[in-house]
């Protein structure tokens, strides 16, 4: 019986930055030959974290292009599906719950700290250029914002 070519479905969510997770859902994944096993992000390789016979689990690789992602399996490889890769804007804030953008494109996120810490700025602003500046103070715990 001839290997059929892997078929990529769908992949969850459509969109995602240099280390994050997603889903590939498909068909012709073969969980018992992992050592052949590749998914491409625009020419970069990832190794899979959990593969199925419809699924597979990945992270995106450091260096990820944007582009499309592929996925061999088998020796065959599947058919091409677009991913946007999403640009990174900083990486020296880390949020806490539901970031928000205002109308010019800054991005606010919360910062609550480690269990117990009491930290200086509570609400950052990252321009849409990536710069980052304290934005609110003193606030407990912050974990969620609104914009109305």
């Amino acid at each position: 019986m001839r290997a059929r070519s892997p078929k990529i479905k769908s992949i969850k969510p459509a969109a995602g930055i240099e280390g994050g997770k997603v889903l590939i859902e498909g068909t012709g994944f073969d969980p018992e030959d992992v050592s052949d096993f590749r998914i491409s992000f625009g020419g970069i390789l990832a190794m899979p974290l959990m593969v199925s016979s419809s699924k597979v689990l990945v992270q995106i690789p450091e260096e990820a292009k944007p582009g499309s992602v592929s996925v061999r399996s088998k020796k065959k490889n599947s058919n091409e599906w677009d991913f946007a890769l999403a640009e990174k804007l900083s990486t020296s804030v880390n949020p806490v719950d539901n970031p928000v953008f205002d109308s010019e494109g800054n991005l606010y996120v919360t910062y609550s700290g480690k269990r117990g810490e009491e930290v200086a700025v509570s609400v950052f602003r990252v321009s849409p250029s990536g710069e980052v500046k304290p934005h609110l103070t003193n606030i407990p715990n912050p974990t969620s914002l609104a914009i109305g």
